[in-house]
């Protein structure tokens, strides 16, 4: 699975756009998750 992923990640530059977009969106909802938690 990680070899087709790895595949997808070095051919596809808007699936890695899509990824690092997501991923930053994950981190602020953690911070506004665990900021709620307080």
């Amino acid at each position: 699975m990680s070899k087709i992923y790895y595949k997808i990640y070095k051919y596809f530059p808007i699936v890695r756009y899509i990824q690092i977009k997501t991923y930053k969106q994950y981190e602020v909802y953690k911070i506004y998750f665990l900021a709620s938690k307080k």
